[in-house]
């Protein structure tokens, strides 16, 4: 079972693993990839890869840019930092589609959350800072990495009931600063509601 939820997370965060190398600069001294100041709210609304229906506020001046491209991606939105690609995406996967999730169904909300916060708890990656967030009622996990051999850094926040995951995550080839990323992606969380 434990292999299945690795691989339920691993989609969401895009890259490998590899151990921290301490970059020339301070955390404080970086910018954050994810800006304090939010955009405009996106609307899920009866989309095939959602059971529910919600809407987030994005960051802010991250453009439109796509529908995604596999089962889970929803909308991916996109800006440049030093001339790099950074990407702002929200995904959601419904258990009953994939059968390896299918065990969740029958799972109380209590449990999954009880699961994954073990799971998140007792990952040791040291390029990796793992965070809990609890917002209206729903528990938020929280994963910051950075891979400095692909030179990809990522933020990823993701919620969990019996139905569905609903992950919203920035991917950015620019390291940002972790503790600013993580307050920020706290606020786009804090304007997440079920319509």
């Amino acid at each position: 079972m434990k292999k299945y939820i690795l691989l339920l997370i691993i989609p969401f965060l895009s890259f490998g693993q590899d151990y921290y190398v301490p970059q020339s600069t301070t955390d404080s001294e970086k910018k954050p990839i994810i800006s304090e100041e939010l955009g405009d709210y996106y609307y899920v609304s009866n989309h095939p890869k959602s059971i529910y229906n919600f809407r987030v506020k994005t960051p802010h001046s991250f453009n439109l840019s796509r529908e995604g491209r596999d089962n889970t991606v929803i909308k991916v939105f996109y800006k440049y930092i030093e001339s790099r690609l950074v990407e702002f995406s929200i995904a959601a996967l419904k258990w009953e589609d994939f059968p390896e999730y299918q065990m969740f169904l029958s799972m109380s909300n209590q449990e999954i959350e009880d699961y994954f916060f073990k799971l998140a708890k007792d990952r040791a990656f040291p390029n990796e800072q793992v965070f809990f967030y609890r917002k209206n009622g729903l528990l938020w996990t929280i994963i910051s990495s950075w891979d400095n051999k692909k030179n990809l850094y990522g933020v990823s926040a993701m919620t969990y009931n019996n139905k569905q995951n609903i992950g919203l995550s920035v991917i950015s080839g620019v390291e940002g600063n972790q503790k600013k990323d993580i307050k920020n992606i706290k606020k786009i969380i804090d304007t997440f509601n079920y319509n």
